[in-house]
């Protein structure tokens, strides 16, 4: 099912939009055709089993990487298109939770939160102002009290936390989420699922989660794509892919 059946009388705006995307790698095709739809509020989750080209997908889509041809599209905004300073502003715009969450070791948890806001210039009106926002955004992810630890005073799934509270702190319309459960034990992996779809609701985002974990697509996703032979082989709810008749899609839901 394509996402415009999906999305057929809901009225939602198309905020990422990907088509024939190709991008190659000594002389291999990672993807040969991609497409992609993102829907403003939407929580869309990209499953791929490794090597499958998912991160070459978010490098591409966020102007790191170019693809040989294709168009690709957020905010209204064609990527290869823009200069430094164009991409630069439009990422104010863009969140991203990385897989080993990215904290800087030599920071306390406050430091990591106004770092962004020192990089970007937007200090808000003062310290005072600067510290609401930042108990604000922990608070959100329920680790306010963490506001003077260090990095190596946290669990993983404290970093995971403290990290995603970085990424709301200049409230970001999309945030990308690069396998956000990796390396996780299974009971701190539901929770940070839990905490994603909290956060989309509270703060009104639109999420584009690439993973391999199939509970993230089962538990909040609106949508899930699957990414197979360098293409969007298929997509629908979790539901209508588990219930597919097809060899490819069937390997994925195996263990569910």
């Amino acid at each position: 099912m394509k996402s415009e059946e999906i999305h057929k009388g809901k009225d939602q705006q198309k905020i990422i939009e990907v088509i024939q995307l190709f991008k190659a790698f000594a002389g291999k095709q990672v993807l040969d055709g991609f497409d992609l739809d993102l829907y403003d509020g939407e929580c869309l989750v990209v499953i791929g089993k490794s090597g499958s080209g998912k991160t070459v997908m978010i490098r591409c889509l966020v102007g790191l990487m170019t693809g040989e041809s294709g168009k690709v599209s957020i905010l209204g905004k064609s990527i290869p298109d823009l200069n430094q300073k164009e991409l630069d502003e439009l990422r104010m715009h863009i969140g991203f939770l990385f897989q080993g969450s990215a904290l800087y070791d030599s920071m306390s948890v406050r430091e990591n939160m106004e770092f962004p806001l020192r990089r970007l210039r937007k200090m808000f009106s003062g310290k005072e102002a600067v510290e609401q926002l930042i108990r604000e955004v922990l608070g959100s992810v329920g680790l306010e009290q963490a506001i003077d630890l260090m990095p190596a005073e946290l669990s993983g799934g404290m970093k995971r936390r403290i990290a995603l509270a970085r990424t709301l702190i200049l409230r970001p319309q999309i945030i990308f989420y690069d396998e956000p459960t990796t390396g996780l034990d299974p009971i701190t992996a539901r929770e940070i699922i839990h905490l994603i779809g909290e956060v989309q609701k509270k703060y009104k985002t639109s999420s584009l989660i690439i993973t391999h974990d199939l509970n993230i697509a089962k538990l909040i996703s609106d949508r899930v794509v699957i990414l197979a032979e360098g293409k969007n082989y298929a997509e629908g709810t979790y539901e209508d892919l588990k219930a597919a008749n097809d060899s490819v899609i069937k390997a994925f839901f195996l263990s569910h």
